[in-house]
């Protein structure tokens, strides 16, 4: 039996049950007209596509096992709930799948492992051709944790995979940046220039901690990672690419002299000499 068919759900299961296996507290799904004896089907919580209990470092998503991919033993399910929110019609459905994103970058932000509980059903077709929310007739909670190996805060998109620890050592300041919130909204022009997540994990785990300016070690933060701050070389304003050679990790001092500082030109030029074109 390969691992999708050991982890797929034989049995139909409660999600509150599952969330509390989990570790989330379900104390409040009692408290609507239904009552206590009726909370499992509180439909403030039932269909929610994920859960958090931020006082105990708990995050629980519900996925589907037939996106699921495995390959050499590692299973991954990629996923974009913001960007699947877009084209949502009913408002209740757009925001369980906003709502899953913030709670997507919570973990990534909080370096957490995911607890997934495991859904099989299917998805039928209303009149209007929309897709209505898929029912789940099995459920199951997946025993071993994942971990978030992907978050572009950018754009919402996921990659998680099965089992793995975070392996992330080092981190950057958009690792640290306020996760997203649909509590609020604001209105707010700016030009906004994405860079590649994976890019600035590479140049992180190329520079092994240390400033590639000064060579001292970056700061350690609470979950013992070391920050380092990721400089484009040629600034993305500038249309400089968004590639190792032109990206570089520097400690917080030095990336503020970079940007300016007396020495700034001084710092690109000698940066320039030593990574560009190193692709």
């Amino acid at each position: 039996m390969n691992i999708l068919d050991e982890i797929a759900p034989k049995e139909p299961q409660l999600v509150m049950n599952l969330a509390r296996e989990a570790g989330i507290n379900v104390e409040d799904w009692g408290n609507f007209k239904g009552g206590q004896s009726k909370a499992a089907s509180n439909p403030k919580y039932c269909y929610e596509w994920s859960f958090v209990d931020m006082q105990n470092g708990v995050v629980v998503l519900n996925l589907w096992h037939e996106n699921m991919k495995e390959l050499n033993g590692v299973v991954t399910y990629e996923l974009n709930p913001r960007k699947h929110s877009e084209w949502l019609n009913r408002g209740t459905v757009k925001n369980r799948a906003l709502r899953m994103d913030t709670s997507i970058a919570y973990a990534a932000k909080s370096n957490l492992p995911v607890r997934i509980i495991v859904c099989d059903g299917h998805q039928s077709l209303n009149s209007d051709s929309d897709a209505r929310p898929r029912r789940a007739s099995k459920r199951a909670l997946d025993a071993v944790s994942w971990t978030i190996k992907l978050y572009d805060q950018n754009t919402g998109k996921t990659i998680l995979t099965r089992g793995e620890k975070n392996a992330h050592k080092y981190h950057d300041q958009f690792d640290t940046l306020e996760m997203p919130t649909t509590a609020s909204k604001s209105r707010v022009e700016v030009t906004v220039h994405h860079r590649s997540p994976q890019v600035r994990r590479d140049v992180l785990d190329r520079a092994q901690g240390k400033c590639e300016w000064c060579g001292q070690v970056g700061f350690v933060m609470a979950d013992d990672s070391i920050f380092l701050e990721t400089h484009h070389i040629i600034p993305l304003a500038e249309d400089g690419p968004d590639t190792q050679s032109n990206v570089v990790a520097l400690c917080p001092n030095h990336h503020r002299e970079a940007h300016h500082g007396k020495r700034a030109t001084i710092i690109r030029l000698a940066l320039l000499d030593r990574f560009h074109d190193k692709d």
